[in-house]
């Protein structure tokens, strides 16, 4: 006789997480070239359900008990609460901070800003021309942690609301008591 091994919750959690990859999240976020979110007009469960794994997903959830399945919804509520706060952290310390510290500088220094880097770099164009270079690269490097934290944030948001759209199907359904919690 065969035993069979039944999975943990946090293994099943792993391979849920596991179909949705990164590079995948990173498709809502065609505003870069559009200007506005793809979800933003109507349509968006169905654009949410057309997702490349949420029909794996749907395949798994399918082969999984009620209890399981509510287990997998609080798996997915911590992970969206923490890429929500990751998320909050992440826009604080790498855009809110910098602009605090050259406005602070600004203020306190005398001419601001402006005056003091010219001062250093004398007018001299190579100078200014490696300032430039260095602001751009920052504000580049700032605009890339944006969006790689709200790819981790979709991604994290499409999972709990397809599992609950799945629950949904199968007549498991859970109150929308956080849905404020959820627009973070």
């Amino acid at each position: 006789m065969t035993e069979q091994v039944e999975r943990t919750a946090i293994e099943d959690w792993t391979a849920i997480e596991s179909l949705f990859t990164l590079r995948q999240s990173f498709a809502p976020l065609k505003f870069a070239t559009m200007g506005m979110s793809s979800r933003l007009a109507k349509g968006r469960l169905g654009k949410l359900l057309a997702h490349k794994s949420a029909g794996r997903l749907a395949a798994h959830v399918d082969q999984m008990e009620d209890d399981r399945v509510k287990a997998m919804r609080t798996f997915a509520a911590i992970n969206l609460e923490q890429a929500a706060a990751a998320f909050k952290i992440t826009l604080v310390a790498n855009v809110t901070a910098p602009l605090l510290v050259v406005t602070f500088f600004n203020q306190i220094t005398p001419g601001g800003v402006g005056d003091q880097l010219y001062d250093i770099f004398g007018g001299e164009g190579n100078g200014i021309y490696g300032l430039f270079a260095g602001i751009a690269f920052g504000i580049a490097l700032l605009f890339g942690l944006g969006f790689y934290a709200l790819a981790n944030l979709n991604q994290a948001r499409d999972i709990r609301n397809l599992i609950d759209l799945f629950a949904a199907e199968r007549g498991i359904y859970f109150g929308l008591e956080d849905i404020d919690d959820m627009s973070a």
